[in-house]
């Protein structure tokens, strides 16, 4: 799950001042007992442990009535699996070969730099780690290794991608896609060099180091195909794909491209911009009319399906593609509507939205509204109550909301004594009033929770995610599950 990006705006002191009012939280009121399975009559929740280790969670997906999850522990990086085959009340826990595959640290942020992932195309999982990065300024001075593994039978059992790669590079997977029955995976090779101790000759090499790639398979066990693409392969600056999705028959490459960019100082600035392909990914048309952000593209997903359409969040302007069209559209946001915010469709073209806004540099407000008919007819700042915040000027996040029976929900969180701690926000109303609960009560031994991975399982309008337990602001501990559900 990737972050909303925030805008970050220069404060004066005085502003601070009023900032640091607006951020701050209200004396602790825990609303519920522990042992109590409710949440003020509404939904019901069954906790179940997940793990007595301390785990980081790169991902889960619902896959075939399956929820999967990705995690890594100290010692293997990406290499234990959990699969819940009843809804999340019960896991099962496997290894994959990604550990052993290659030696050294995974990058964990958010600039094209997966770290450790899992993606869901068709029938197959995809699951990667990396110890290296794109390096957008010639820092890293060496480029390192991915290793990536696919799954058919939903996590049980992994076989490493063998991805060929022209002479000199090595193959680099961000995202996948199921298109006619073939495994399609989407990334860059990049030059394998040690970068020049001088920082201009080094971000030379950089700025050719890259070229978009795509690898094809109907058999992943018994190999890949590169996709040789002239569109790609050898032309002047760095392509890269960071998402790739099978939409109208077709599939839509988003990702980055500095050859039209205007070049900085010192660092690449690749623009963002969309192909499109109609013969399985053999070869690809340039897609127009996306707006172009001048602080260029980052690989961040930013990819929604509303109403049939293909939206993208690029934080100006609401950008769409419907079916049949070869270009995007680009409609004005509404007055007051927050760019990033993420959305559950409601009956009648309405949709609710969360999002997290920085007011400074060290202040997040979670926030929740209602959209009908391109315009914002609530906006309601999170308010937790029972947190002791003890931060400058105060941090609360919200996460993408679904629909738990007939009630809008969403994870959020507060920071409590250095602590996030992991609530349930909910709107009763269809987003246009909201309430937040905290979790607190069904973590086991007297601890807290913060929010690892969650899904809403559309079908049964339940919410399952998976949470660190936590005993200190800087110690985790195990991982437990949480099943939501309505109480109707």
């Amino acid at each position: 799950m990737t972050p909303p990006s925030r805008t970050l705006f220069a404060l004066t002191s005085l502003t601070v001042l009023l900032v640091a009012a607006a951020c701050g939280n209200g004396p602790p009121d825990q609303s519920g007992e522990r042992g109590d399975s409710t949440i003020n009559g509404l939904f019901t929740v069954a906790a179940s442990p997940v793990s007595e280790d301390r785990l980081v969670l790169d991902g889960m997906v619902e896959i075939e009535g399956s929820l999967v999850a990705l995690a890594s522990s100290d010692s293997r990086p990406a290499g234990l699996v959990f699969r819940s085959d009843d809804g999340g009340l019960s896991w099962n826990e496997s290894e994959t070969p990604l550990s052993d595959a290659i030696a050294g640290f995974d990058y964990q942020d958010h600039d094209f730099s997966p770290g450790a992932g899992l993606v869901v195309a068709g029938d197959w999982l995809v699951a990667f780690r990396s110890t290296s990065k794109v390096d957008m300024t010639g820092d890293v001075r060496s480029f390192g290794q991915q290793a990536v593994a696919v799954s058919d039978d939903l996590g049980a059992t992994w076989q490493l991608a063998d991805l060929p790669a022209p002479p000199g590079a090595e193959p680099f997977v961000w995202t996948a896609a199921d298109i006619d029955g073939r495994l399609v995976l989407g990334g860059a090779t990049q030059l394998v060099t040690d970068l020049p101790a001088d920082r201009e000759q080094a971000f030379d090499v950089l700025s050719e180091a890259y070229d978009a790639a795509f690898w094809t398979s109907s058999d992943p066990a018994a190999g890949f195909e590169r996709l040789a693409a002239s569109e790609f392969d050898g032309v002047p600056g760095a392509q890269l794909i960071g998402e790739l999705v099978a939409f109208d028959g077709r599939l839509i490459a988003i990702g980055g491209d500095t050859t039209q960019a205007e070049p900085g100082c010192c660092y690449l600035n690749p623009l963002r911009v969309a192909w499109e392909s109609s013969g399985g990914g053999g070869s690809w048309s340039p897609m127009g009319g996306l707006p172009l952000p001048g602080r260029g593209y980052r690989g961040a997903p930013a990819s929604v399906l509303i109403d049939g359409e293909l939206v993208l969040r690029t934080g100006l302007e609401r950008v769409s593609l419907s079916p049949g069209s070869s270009g995007w559209a680009i409609q004005p946001l509404p007055e007051e509507y927050w760019a990033d915010a993420d959305q559950v469709a409601l009956p009648g073209g309405a949709a609710a939205m969360t999002w997290s806004e920085n007011r400074a540099r060290d202040c997040s407000v979670a926030s929740a509204g209602r959209l009908e008919q391109g315009a914002v007819v609530s906006r309601t700042e999170l308010s937790f109550d029972d947190c002791q915040d003890e931060s400058i000027r105060g941090s609360t996040v919200s996460y993408a909301p679904g629909v738990i029976g007939e009630q809008i929900s969403a994870l959020a969180s507060c920071d409590d004594r250095g602590v996030q701690a992991a609530s349930l926000a909910y709107s009763a109303d269809g987003g246009m009033t909201w309430a937040t609960e905290r979790l607190t009560r069904f973590a086991p031994n007297g601890g807290d929770l913060a929010v690892e991975s969650f899904v809403f399982l559309s079908e049964e309008r339940v919410l399952v995610a998976l949470l660190s337990v936590l005993s200190s602001p800087s110690q985790a501990g195990g991982l437990v599950a949480l099943r939501i559900s309505s109480t109707d």
